[in-house]
């Protein structure tokens, strides 16, 4: 029976986000990087990495238009709460960038419940800082959610462009009810048309983000990774055998 109980303890939560600390021996376990050019073609010229400070860095090599990266979970049902840190850094600042602006966006896509994208955040040069910056004009129309902002410093270990433009800070997002149980894409998107790309403009300005501590929490505490339930269930058995022995 405890052993059923334990197995029903890690499939409950077999979707819960992993490595949201970047913290795993692989880098970027758990999750998935795509890059596209403007005509949505995959294409390989964007990296993402984990530079030495257990976070993970979305960088564009002079031809990608847009780069993700991405994990697919389920969310729990007693989640409530969704938070990240983040970084943004490019060598534009409003009074140099051209038609095309270099940008940082965050999105959650339902996988059955909802038809439409979730915008958490924005942010680039000329606007800064966007949250939730749905305004009932995309088509289809995305729902607007709840989101706020803490601005605090990033992680030591990311640096900027020196005479550029940067923001930093801690997303939570208020999760809708109809996303609970769901399955669900999260989405850290970095659009950068350095070089020949996007509109076939060239742009100079090079551009990074970054992002760590992501998080699900429920109204009373965060929701474990994972291998932290499956780790915490077989302490479990272990001590109960242990006593049973005795």
């Amino acid at each position: 029976m405890l052993l059923a109980l334990v197995t029903v303890a890690i499939r409950s939560d077999a979707g819960v986000i992993t490595n949201g600390t970047f913290d795993d021996a692989t880098d970027l376990a758990g999750f998935t990087v795509v890059g596209e050019d403007f005509f949505f073609a995959p294409i390989s010229a964007g990296t993402v990495s984990e530079p030495g400070g257990s976070f993970a860095q979305l960088q564009n090599d002079n031809a990608t238009f847009l780069l993700q990266l991405q994990q697919e979970f389920t969310v729990p049902s007693v989640a409530s709460t969704l938070s990240f840190d983040f970084a943004f850094s490019t060598e534009g600042s409003p009074s140099t960038v051209g038609p095309v602006i270099d940008a940082f966006s965050v999105n959650l896509k339902s996988r059955s419940g909802l038809d439409d994208l979730l915008d958490i955040l924005v942010v680039d040069a000329v606007v800064g800082v966007k949250i939730d910056p749905a305004d009932g004009s995309e088509i289809p129309p995305k729902r607007a959610i709840d989101v706020s902002l803490e601005s605090v410093a990033f992680d030591p270990g990311f640096s900027g462009f020196t005479g550029g433009t940067d923001f930093f800070g801690r997303v939570s997002v208020d999760l809708p009810s109809e996303v609970l149980g769901d399955e669900v894409t999260l989405s850290f998107n970095l659009i950068d048309v350095d070089g020949p790309g996007g509109f076939g403009l060239p742009d100079p300005f090079a551009t990074i983000a970054a992002v760590d501590n992501i998080t699900l929490t429920s109204s009373s505490s965060v929701i474990p990774e994972p291998a932290s339930v499956a780790t915490w269930s077989l302490m479990l058995l272990g001590t109960t055998l242990r006593r049973r022995r005795r």
